[in-house]
């Protein structure tokens, strides 16, 4: 039997660098959906000082430039508190965005929290050849 790498359908990137933050919409990185079916988005949450919150949605625009973006209908986060929410992965699947273009917006508000968002775009289609957003793919060799 052929075993098949999901790395070979799929693509890996950084859409919000982590950082500490306090207040303010901190955008995500724009990335192009040609030639992939869908993507999740991770949000990684680190410390939350006690009174802290996070809220994290995902907007759609059909340009690179982002000019108009729109949110897209149900992909967003219940807030997270952090008297529950510190330290926690948390994600948000887009299948199918009716635009060309996405990325993540994570609003941080009242006190310090430090997160990180990454993105698995899935569903390679089309001819384009593959690429990784990923700084370093391993690659381990079967039966190891």
């Amino acid at each position: 039997m052929s075993f098949k790498s999901p790395l070979e359908t799929m693509q890996t990137g950084q859409a919000l660098a982590p950082v500490s933050a306090s207040s303010g919409a901190q955008n995500g990185n724009v990335i192009d959906m040609t030639d992939y079916e869908g993507i999740v988005f991770f949000l990684e949450v680190g410390a939350m000082t006690a009174t802290g919150t996070l809220d994290m949605k995902i907007q759609r625009a059909a340009v690179v430039a982002f000019s108009t973006p729109v949110d897209i209908a149900g992909a967003a986060l219940t807030q997270i508190l952090a008297a529950s929410g510190g330290s926690k992965v948390y994600a948000v699947d887009v299948p199918m965005p009716a635009m060309g273009f996405v990325r993540c917006v994570v609003t941080p508000a009242t006190a310090a929290s430090v997160f990180g968002v990454t993105y698995q775009q899935y569903g390679k289609r089309g001819k384009r050849g593959p690429t990784q957003a990923a700084t370093q793919v391993v690659k381990v060799a079967q039966g190891l």
